[in-house]
């Protein structure tokens, strides 16, 4: 502290005791001081001083460590320009001072290549390094870290080059000299990572994984030492799990990313535009254009304004503007290809991958616009270009490959087309029937073959033989058993709901296939139809029953639950708290929890087959099973809803039936619109609930609801029994079928009167017919010691009304109610409703009735919510999320939820409607009953008590729920009779009577 004191003097008052020379020496000096402590502007600024006064005196050799110096602060602050200007003066040094073949010119070239790669100057760059390792080899020998370090450096130019094969194995070399006996080594993390990233790119991902794991063990020791490296570890580990496929860990690294950069450098650093771009990736490939744009958007703002800017990373975030508006606008898309097409021209890129992947945009673009002689001669180029530095078997290759199939399939070349599929699928290093593990990129496969059979389906109808036919057949059952594996392989759900997605292009396809002659196979057209819904939470049942087997003791379940509870310890700390620093540590945590929990899991499955074949169960109810499930009056109506056809499948006990009924109208405007019909005038605000408003609304309904019955229910109305068990299908699962007029009413004004569907049939819901299946045969690990449980967190003074009293349950059924006082019901109401109470004692009972605000939120549905009483004295309610529900093990026969909504949220099309009622089936709930709008409560207390009564008497669930709404129609007025007021209930799943 005194000597720097003394040098500021010095510097103040330089003659007092040294000459200038001397000064600037001690201005060195403070400035490697500072350079050493990483205070990089502060070194700068000493340096630069040092540096005025060696020019003017000058002195060669000191003018050369300065500047030396200098290109070294301006590297750590990356402004390549300035690295180069000072690293070209140094250089013209070197004989001045005669230190030609010197360590210093070793390190001065290091530094000066280093930026000469940043700006692409790669053959400059690589005669740097090799002069640089050619006089360390000289001076220090053949096998020193700081040979080593060099050759590290090699690795990194060729990545940068995409020579990715003199990457890694210089990369290797490089750490192998460096490693000296120690794995890992503390100096080499950033080795490490980069290694790995040479490792990913080649989709060697096991490697990948390893080198950063190296990293990570290095980093978590020393937390602290290591922080500057952590940052682009997870930046590393989100882009390794991007390109796996497991999309939450990809997002939950890239937000860890983020957090460490902006704790470091402020959040609008460089370094995170590049994982808001990365981030862009990800959601490409969910296909949410959204969230696309908005990463994107951030991406470029940080970019725009930065010093020291990538210029080819602002290219590359045009090219992902341009994706996003490939099928909406593709001259918008050509805009935004020209734009990053014009950086490229300023820098001088006229081929490798940049030029390659702009070229692709370009022909993409093209053939939106169906110019498709442009796009194939494009595109040609471009792939012959990825190849060459690729090799052929890569993800990459196959990407470009199947773009250029799509191009010349979108021109009607279908043989041409067949081709470029082939070799895409080479490219993966798949063969029909393969071990799918050895695959470079399995989840990739989906799209691809998907299109294969599209295509081979198009040229046998131009000219059917039996080959193709064969072909075609095989290739429907490898789809399945891909997705089966992808499925097994990948144990996120967002991942999983996009292979659900991308799945239900091939069940159109293949449902359209079966269904036709001369190749009708309504078993294969079934499979397809139920391989497309509500697969993740038939997985979640089927997870729930591997945990029911007597193999999975009760000392399982403790270190599940608390491997639970940890878990969601972390995520709610990291949710709630603002502090940067708080949230990187806390969502750190999370992810490490999170990995003990799937490695113990992926142990327990290795060790224990019976557990693990009863959690991968993939057995869907073929046709025959479905027939035997059901009861000789009922009838199974399931529906596919696909682009151009929408398929009604009636399944009977005696006998199967599929009508195909062109899509040639707008349904999910018509349900919109039938919906508004039904509850727009009594949702409105009280002030806007005037008579032209429900006049309206009522012809709306009039209008629509007879629409929708003709189109859905019409077609195959002489297939359908009494009972009838709907299985809908997106924009479906919205629509309370019991509400459709078979015929225009003769009076509109009696409300009783009406042709409603309601008076036809019995019908109830299901997710699937597997599902239905699955919840029928449900056997809960714990029977319920209670029969209901009423959880009102806001109403003290009229929720006795929603529960049936004691002495009703002793008159309707006195030898249950006298066996015991167990049995009767419970009332949590208030402010003792609180989430915690219901976690607590939910499972004890056989009926969970909730009366509770429910909000759809419909950006996720798994941040639907219910909300219930607050556990402090700071507000007076607490949210009850959809996601925290899933993580229940509630033993209820029945959940019904009197709340607002609780039976909509997302939808998702690969999975359809993601909502608080699936949750609590996801929970283990055998049936829900649950509304599909706001409800007054008035009337639904009516209806609930006519319903528990008829409960009590024994009648089926579907059955006490259709006559408590006939029952209410008899005895109300005609104004209350409106399907407003009893159609939002929707009764889902096992409908068997209550034990």
């Amino acid at each position: 502290m005194i000597k720097h004191l003394f040098i500021l003097l010095l510097s103040a008052f330089p003659t007092l005791a040294f000459s200038q020379t001397e000064n600037a020496e001690l201005l060195y000096q403070q400035a490697s001081d500072l350079f050493t402590q990483k205070q990089y502007e502060k070194s700068l600024a000493s340096a630069l001083s040092a540096d005025s006064i060696f020019q003017a005196a000058g002195t060669a050799e000191p003018a050369l460590r300065t500047k030396v110096l200098i290109a070294k602060n301006y590297a750590s602050l990356r402004n390549n320009a300035k690295v180069i200007t000072f690293a070209e003066a140094a250089l013209a040094l070197l004989d001045p001072a005669g230190m030609r073949d010197s360590l210093i010119e070793a390190d001065l070239k290091n530094i000066y290549a280093g930026s000469l790669m940043e700006l692409r100057r790669f053959t400059e760059c690589e005669a740097n390094y090799r002069s640089a390792i050619a006089i360390k080899k000289k001076i220090l020998g053949n096998d020193t870290p700081e040979i080593g370090i060099q050759i590290s450096n090699l690795a990194n130019l060729y990545f940068k080059k995409g020579e990715l094969s003199k990457a890694l194995q210089y990369g290797k070399e490089g750490i192998a000299i460096r490693e000296a006996g120690i794995s890992p080594n503390p100096k080499l993390v950033t080795a490490y990572i980069n290694l790995g990233i040479i490792h990913k790119q080649l989709g060697l991902y096991p490697y990948a994984l390893s080198y950063y794991n190296k990293a990570e063990q290095i980093i978590s020791s020393e937390p602290e030492k290591y922080q500057e490296k952590a940052g682009p570890l997870y930046q590393s580990l989100a882009n390794l799990y991007h390109d796996l496929g497991d999309y939450e860990k990809s997002k939950q690294f890239a937000a860890l990313a983020i957090l460490n950069f902006s704790n470091r450098f402020g959040p609008n650093c460089i370094q995170n535009a590049d994982v808001y771009y990365n981030l862009a990736l990800v959601a490409s490939d969910l296909k949410d254009r959204t969230v696309q744009i908005e990463n994107i958007k951030k991406a470029l703002a940080i970019l725009q304004v930065a010093e020291d800017a990538d210029i080819y990373k602002v290219a590359d975030c045009y090219e992902q503007i341009c994706v996003s508006y490939l099928n909406i606008n593709p001259d918008s898309a050509i805009y935004y290809a020209q734009l990053s097409s014009n950086i490229l021209d300023t820098l001088g890129v006229t081929d490798g991958l940049d030029r390659a992947s702009n070229i692709s945009y370009y022909a993409l673009a093209y053939a939106q616009k169906g110019e498709f002689n442009t796009a194939d001669s494009i595109m040609r180029i471009s792939v012959s270009q990825v190849a060459a530095i690729y090799g052929k078997r890569h993800i990459l290759t196959a990407n470009y490959l199947t773009n250029h199939a799509n191009i010349t399939f979108k021109s009607g070349r279908y043989a041409d087309a067949l081709k470029l599929y082939d070799a895409s699928l080479a490219a993966y290093g798949y063969t029909w029937g393969c071990n799918l593990d050895t695959v470079v990129h399995a989840n990739e496969l989906l799209e691809n073959l998907i299109h294969r059979n599209r295509t081979l389906i198009l040229l046998f109808n131009e000219q059917p033989t039996r080959a193709r036919k064969t072909e075609i057949d095989a290739r429907w059952s490898e789809l399945l058993r891909l997705l089966d594996f992808l499925r097994r392989r990948h144990q996120g759900n967002e991942t999983k709901l996009l292979f659900a997605y991308q799945f239900r292009e091939a069940a159109e396809l293949a449902i359209q296939w079966y269904t036709q002659a001369p190749h009708e196979n309504l078993n294969m057209a079934w499979q397809f139809a139920e391989k497309t819904r509500g697969l993740v939470l038939l997985e979640a049942f089927r997870n729930a029953n591997a945990w029911n087997i007597p193999a999975a003791g009760d000392s399982l379940h403790l270190l599940a639950d608390a491997l639970f509870a940890e878990k969601k310890k972390w995520y709610d700390l990291y949710s709630s708290t603002e502090d940067v620093k708080e949230r990187a540590n806390y969502l750190n945590k999370l992810i490490a929890t999170q990995e003990q929990q799937e490695a113990w899991l992926q142990a327990l499955e290795k060790s224990d087959a019976t557990f693990y074949k009863a959690k991968y169960d993939n057995r869907i109810s073929q046709m025959a099973e479905t027939r035997k499930m059901l009861t000789p009056k009922q009838s199974l109506l399931e529906y596919f809803v696909g682009d151009s056809m929408i398929f009604l499948f009636v399944v009977r006990t005696d006998t199967i039936f599929v009508k195909a009924v062109p899509k040639d109208f707008p349904l999910d405007t018509w349900i919109d619109e039938f919906r508004q019909g039904l509850y727009g005038y009594y949702t409105a605000e009280k002030s806007k609930r005037t008579s032209s408003l429900h006049e309206k609304s009522l012809h709306t309904y009039l209008e629509f609801a007879p629409k929708l019955y003709e189109k859905l229910i019409a077609p195959v109305r002489e297939f359908l029994l009494e009972q009838v068990v709907v299985v809908p299908d997106g924009v479906l699962g919205y629509l309370p079928f019991d509400a459709l007029l078979t015929a225009a009413p003769k009076d509109i004004n009696n409300f009783k009167s009406y042709p409603y569907l309601l008076t036809r049939y019995q019908i109830s819901y299901a997710y699937s017919a597997t599902l239905l299946s699955d919840m029928r045969r449900k056997q809960h690990q714990v029977p319920p010691e209670r029969l209901l449980l009423t959880f009102a967190p806001f109403n003290n003074n009229d929720t006795f009304m929603l529960e049936p009293k004691v002495e009703q349950l002793q008159r309707v059924n006195p030898t249950q109610a006298n066996k015991s006082n167990l049995r009767h019901g419970d009332l949590v109401s208030g402010a003792y409703a609180q989430i915690t109470r219901f976690i607590e004692i939910a499972a004890q009972y056989q009926i969970l009735l909730i009366k509770a605000h429910g909000i759809a939120d419909n950006r996720a549905g798994d941040y639907s919510y219910l909300i219930f009483a607050k556990n402090s004295t700071q507000g007076s309610s607490d949210r009850f999320y959809a996601k925290d529900i899933y993580q229940l093990r509630i033993n209820a026969d029945l959940v019904m939820l009197l709340s607002c909504e609780t039976a909509v949220g997302q939808l998702q099309r690969g999975e359809g409607i993601i909502s608080l009622a699936r949750a609590f089936a996801y929970a283990g709930a055998k049936s829900t009953v649950t509304t599909l709008w706001k409800v007054a409560d008035e009337h639904t207390n009516t209806l609930t008590q006519l319903f528990y009564g008829l409960l009590m008497q024994g009648k089926t669930k579907d059955e006490a729920l259709r006559v408590a709404r006939l029952n209410y129609l008899k005895q109300s007025d005609v104004g209350a009779c409106h399907p407003f007021f009893w159609a939002a209930f929707v009764p889902m799943g096992d409908m068997g009577a209550l034990e």
